[in-house]
């Protein structure tokens, strides 16, 4: 697990009543390796709330088709 890398994956808690960031899965400072482990989470929490992050800027949503490269 990385400490504290530019890039960072957050697992969000479903709707309702205490939604937010129910954890920080993983951080990189590589974008590929946290792009893969994104895409890795994505497949373990179906239907769950991800998001790659660069900092505070949002990257990708699993909720969101990812825009084109």
């Amino acid at each position: 697990m990385g400490t504290r890398g530019r890039y960072s994956i957050m697992l969000f808690r479903g709707r309702g009543e205490g939604t937010g960031i129910e954890v920080m899965i993983d951080s990189d400072d590589r974008l590929d390796v946290a792009r893969a482990i994104y895409e890795r989470e994505i497949i373990k929490h179906p239907g769950r709330l991800l998001i790659l992050c660069d900092r505070a800027r949002v990257l990708a949503r699993s909720d969101q088709p990812d825009p084109p490269r």
